[in-house]
């Protein structure tokens, strides 16, 4: 059991639970030292180190193995599970894993970033009924 920090469409509880197969217990945090940026022709972003920049999102508990081999499938080649620290609002911090992107795919981050508030009004519900990470998730072999 880890805990993860999710920034982006996980923080939404139906796509969390339809991703991770449960509902974990969350609470507010932020990540210092990384950026959240929109992802190029895509409702999902994606976060890098950048030195002087937060990212608001949820810290999510006690994730299951089963639900770690959801979201690794989910989130496919373009994310790395990253172990990072994390600050609590109220006042903690401790270690979670947070889903961030590889090198490799940082040519495909758009310079803006990416907002959450613009995400549940304009981009959810074609999230969830094109994202082709769903598809992955009941696979087997991932």
């Amino acid at each position: 059991m880890a805990d993860l920090f999710v920034y982006g469409t996980l923080m939404c509880a139906d796509i969390l639970k339809a991703v991770a197969g449960e509902l974990p217990a969350r609470a507010p945090g932020i990540l210092r030292g990384y950026r959240r940026f929109e992802v190029r022709g895509e409702r999902y972003p994606a976060i890098m180190a950048v030195e002087g920049w937060t990212v608001e999102g949820l810290v999510c508990f006690d994730i299951g193995e089963e639900s770690w081999n959801r979201l690794d499938r989910f989130e496919g080649v373009m994310y790395l599970r990253r172990l990072v620290e994390v600050e609590r609002r109220d006042g903690g911090s401790g270690k979670a894993y947070a889903y961030v992107v590889r090198p490799e795919f940082e040519d495909r981050l758009g310079p803006g970033e990416w907002s959450f508030e613009t995400f549940r009004k304009n981009g959810k519900s074609d999230f969830i009924s094109g994202y082709r990470g769903y598809d992955v998730l009941d696979d087997e072999q991932g």
